[in-house]
């Protein structure tokens, strides 16, 4: 959790550093600088992976001194963020968070939580002034922010169109996405790409056909393997807090053999369930949060600073990647896939989203593999 040298200047002033514990409950160091963010620090972890201000009771020890509006403000912002857009400040909720994925809670559009995110949101943009970035449908191809909202409100038009297969819906977003991305539609001045989405894309949203599955191919397929093996590895990380670098890259090295058949599964890790059990997205449990994951992701185009497509892409990607943790979770505990288990899987691939760095954006945007991680998306 990253704090500011203000706010460790005011937890020091408040004695703070004496809550801190090291895994075997004895007093440390409680903040550590960030070599690539000057001026910011992070809260030490404890050896387990757990933050060193967390009571023996789970609950966060600067909260029960000093109460929660004290809290680091990336602590109390959880599991939001804010994000400058083209058309104002864009709101996102992190599918690591349980009670986003159930879907439960106040809404946001309450009177109290929009208070509550208004002083979120000034505080945040106080410490990190917001930038706005050009909006991209693809990298190179600019799309205006009028573009991007009809783009954004047909999608969200199809995704929630009363069919009993919700693959139907997915396969009309994914026609439409590989629509725009035809070379020649692409290579239209701004103008007429504009106009093209404005025509097109209302009209293929209101079709009463559905379009024909595609097969998306062996190599989109190998992608879509690819980004579920960088998902458990970054998660080998996260679940062996404490491990030396040279432990952790044994680690990865050992799950890559694995996914490549040459070597036995490692703990819940085992490629073979993918073959074994398949998630079915259509489950009356699983549905409603398949499609409460796609409405948050189209709700929020454009907000991330990449490229719409990528944005998309990736999103399909991490619920792929769900998928396939959650076969692996069920066969581990020999279980069915159910709500719970799905649940688990979305949130564990989800938070892998917050272990961001510049190497990992690169593997994770060249894996995800354009409309083909939507096309693939049928679990």
């Amino acid at each position: 959790m990253i704090v500011s040298s203000a706010e460790i200047d005011f937890y020091k002033r408040r004695g703070a550093e004496a809550w801190f514990r090291n895994t075997d409950g004895t007093p440390g160091d409680a903040f550590e600088s960030i070599p690539i963010a000057p001026g910011f620090h992070r809260i030490r972890k404890r050896d387990d992976g757990a933050c060193g201000f967390l009571s023996p009771d789970n609950r966060c020890r600067i909260h029960e001194e000093i109460g929660g509006a004290k809290k680091p403000l990336t602590c109390r912002l959880f599991p939001y963020a804010f994000h400058s857009a083209a058309d104002g400040v864009v709101v996102t909720a992190s599918f690591g968070c349980p009670t986003i994925v159930a879907n439960q809670g106040t809404p946001m559009t309450a009177p109290e939580s929009l208070a509550a995110l208004e002083s979120l949101r000034k505080e945040w943009f106080d410490v990190h002034p917001p930038i706005s970035l050009p909006l991209q449908f693809v990298k190179g191809r600019a799309i205006d922010a009028r573009s991007s909202r009809i783009l954004r409100e047909q999608l969200l038009a199809v995704l929630a169109r009363d069919t009993d297969d919700i693959r139907d819906n997915i396969r009309r977003m994914a026609a439409i996405l590989e629509d725009l991305t035809r070379s020649r539609v692409l290579a239209l001045p701004d103008d007429g790409f504009a106009e093209y989405i404005a025509l097109t894309v209302p009209h293929a949203a209101a079709k009463a056909e559905t379009p024909p599955s595609r097969d998306p191919g062996g190599i989109a397929r190998m992608l879509q393997y690819g980004f579920l093996y960088a998902v458990t590895a970054i998660r080998a990380d996260l679940e062996h807090p404490g491990q030396s670098r040279a432990r952790l890259r044994l680690l990865r090295l050992k799950l890559l053999a694995h996914f490549h058949g040459l070597a036995p599964g490692l703990e819940r890790v085992r490629v073979r369930a993918l073959r074994q059990r398949r998630v079915d997205i259509n489950s009356p449990d699983i549905r409603p949060i398949v499609f409460h994951y796609l409405r948050s992701t189209l709700e929020t185009l454009g907000a991330t600073g990449r490229p719409i497509l990528d944005e998309l892409s990736i999103a399909a990607s991490y619920l792929n990647a769900a998928c396939g943790l959650a076969a692996m979770n069920a066969d581990a505990a020999g279980a069915g896939i159910d709500r719970a288990i799905f649940s688990q899987a979305l949130m564990e691939a989800s938070d892998v989203s917050h272990a961001r760095n510049a190497l990992l954006e690169w593997i994770l945007d060249r894996l995800s593999g354009g409309t083909d991680a939507i096309w693939i998306l049928q679990c």
